[in-house]
């Protein structure tokens, strides 16, 4: 039986982007490392992890232009979290 499909936003949902941004100029939150080095939001990778037995979890996320390594660092984050769970689940 095929698995219902949902969409979850990373920024502010699982990652701590607001919590890591707080305080710092644009230029620093566009900057190579910063979403590669965020935290997850308390108890966000657990939930996740129990949505992923009952449903096929995609990821939403953006890539700021003005930070061409974002959309890389958001994967490597997705599978230091998650390992194989997420693989080809970011869009």
């Amino acid at each position: 039986m095929k698995k219902e499909i949902i969409y979850i936003d990373l920024d502010g949902v699982v990652v701590d982007y607001y919590g890591a941004a707080n305080g710092l100029t644009y230029e620093e939150t566009h900057a190579k490392g910063f979403f590669e080095n965020l935290k997850p939001l308390e108890n966000s990778i657990e939930a996740v992890k129990t949505l992923m037995k009952r449903f096929d979890v995609y990821f939403a996320s953006t890539a700021p232009w003005t930070n061409v390594y974002s959309w890389m660092e958001k994967r490597m984050w997705l599978e230091r979290y998650f390992e194989d769970l997420a693989f080809k689940n970011l869009f």
